[in-house]
């Protein structure tokens, strides 16, 4: 058996941030702008990551694309020697950068020999994770 000692936290559980939609009528819901980096809940993360650094455990929120809800699961995660943050906002706030030793911006292969579009990633997000349709 191999020892896990890695975890990875994605930007998208910590959706909706600043503003709690949960009250809205779903349609109103819909119509907020996820991708913009006000509505994640960046500072719960900094928090998680600096929990997880001093070895302790923390409780992950879980999100609902298809409701632009937080769910009522919490996932309960322990430490690990090493932690992978990813998402494409992450590196758009500083205090969330000063936690991060490495930082590693990935572009794939399909995204070679072309500029790579942000647009291109969140179309693909919002079809197929989020359940939302390009106009």
């Amino acid at each position: 058996m191999f020892e896990i000692i890695y975890t990875c936290r994605t930007h998208r559980n910590f959706c909706p941030g600043i503003t709690d939609l949960g009250h809205k009528p779903k349609a109103e819901r819909a119509l907020a702008n996820f991708d913009h980096p006000d509505s994640l809940d960046t500072e719960l993360m900094i928090s998680h990551i600096q929990s997880l650094k001093k070895g302790a455990s923390i409780e992950v929120p879980t999100y609902c694309f298809e409701t632009h809800c937080r769910t009522d699961e919490i996932k309960r995660e322990k430490a690990k020697r090493i932690i992978i943050v990813e998402g494409i906002l992450i590196l758009t706030h500083p205090a969330l950068r000063n936690e991060l030793d490495l930082k590693v911006f990935v572009v794939s292969a399909k995204d070679r020999g072309r500029e790579w579009s942000v647009l291109d990633n969140l179309t693909h997000v919002d079809v197929r994770t989020r359940i939302r349709m390009c106009d």
